[in-house]
C-alpha cells in the first residue's frame, strides 16, 4: 500500500516536470522566433545613410547620501545623418536651467559647441564628435552566439502592446542589450513592423525615440558659426 502511494506521488511529480519542461520549451521557442524576426527587420535600417532621429530622455538624478532631494533632467536630442555627415543637438533642462551641445562632423572635420551658464565654448579637432558609424541604428538584441541567444530567450519576458496605434513588443529582462539606445535598460519597446526601438526604461531613465527616413535637406549640415565662442583645438 505504501509503495502504491509512493508510485502515485512520483507519477504526479513526473507529470509536473513534463508540463514545466514543455512550458519552458514553448516559451523559449516563442521568444526565439520573435527576437529573430525583429533582428531580421531592423537589419535593413542599419547603416542607413539618410536618417533623422529624435530622442527625449527623462533622467532621475539621485544622491547617495539619501538626504538631498532627487530631481529630473530632460534631454532632447536631434540627430541628422546623411552622406557621412553628422549634425546633432542636445538640449538639457535641469532645475529650470538650459544647456545645449551641438555636434558637427563632415569628412573628418569636427566641431563641438557647448552653451552653458551663459558661456559658449567651441571645441575643434578630431575625436570630439561621433562619426556617422557611431550614430547608426544598432541591433540591440544581438548576442555573441547561439547559446547566449537561447539563454536570453529563456529569461526574458515578451508581451505585445500598442504604442500610438502601432503594434509593438515590450521586452523585459533581456540580458545582452548591445551598447546604444538600450544599454542598461530593464525594458525596451520595439515596433513589430520595423524592429526599431521606440522606448527604453531603466531604473532612473526613460527614453523615447522617433525616426524619420525621409530626405534630409542639405541645409541642415551647414558648418556652425563659432563667432562669439571661446575656441579650443584638440
Amino acid at each position: 500500500m505504501k509503495n502504491e502511494k509512493i508510485k502515485k506521488i512520483l507519477k504526479i511529480i513526473i507529470i509536473f516536470i513534463w508540463i514545466a519542461a514543455i512550458t519552458i520549451i514553448i516559451h523559449v521557442i516563442r521568444n526565439y522566433i520573435i527576437i529573430t524576426d525583429l533582428e531580421n527587420k531592423i537589419s535593413k535600417y542599419q547603416k542607413c545613410d539618410n536618417l533623422h532621429m529624435t530622442d527625449i530622455g527623462y533622467n532621475i538624478i539621485e544622491f547617495s547620501d539619501n538626504i538631498s532631494p532627487s530631481y529630473m533632467s530632460i534631454i532632447t536630442s536631434e540627430y541628422y545623418i546623411k552622406d557621412k555627415k553628422v549634425y546633432a543637438t542636445h538640449n538639457r533642462i535641469i532645475k529650470g536651467k538650459n544647456s545645449k551641445i551641438t555636434n558637427y562632423y563632415d569628412e573628418g572635420k569636427t566641431i563641438n559647441l557647448i552653451e552653458m551658464d551663459g558661456n559658449k565654448y567651441a571645441i575643434l579637432g578630431k575625436g570630439v564628435t561621433a562619426t556617422p558609424n557611431e550614430y547608426h541604428i544598432v541591433n540591440c538584441l544581438q548576442t555573441k552566439n547561439f547559446i547566449q541567444k537561447i539563454f536570453a530567450c529563456f529569461i526574458s519576458n515578451i508581451r505585445q502592446t500598442n504604442i500610438n496605434g502601432k503594434e509593438c513588443y515590450e521586452i523585459n529582462n533581456y540580458p545582452f542589450y548591445q551598447i546604444g539606445i538600450a544599454v542598461d535598460a530593464n525594458s525596451v519597446v520595439i515596433e513589430k513592423e520595423t524592429g526599431l526601438v521606440i522606448r527604453t526604461e531603466s531604473d532612473s531613465r526613460t527614453l523615447i525615440r522617433r525616426y524619420d527616413f525621409s530626405k534630409i535637406d542639405a541645409s541642415v549640415f551647414i558648418e556652425p558659426d563659432i563667432t562669439g565662442y571661446e575656441v579650443e583645438e584638440k
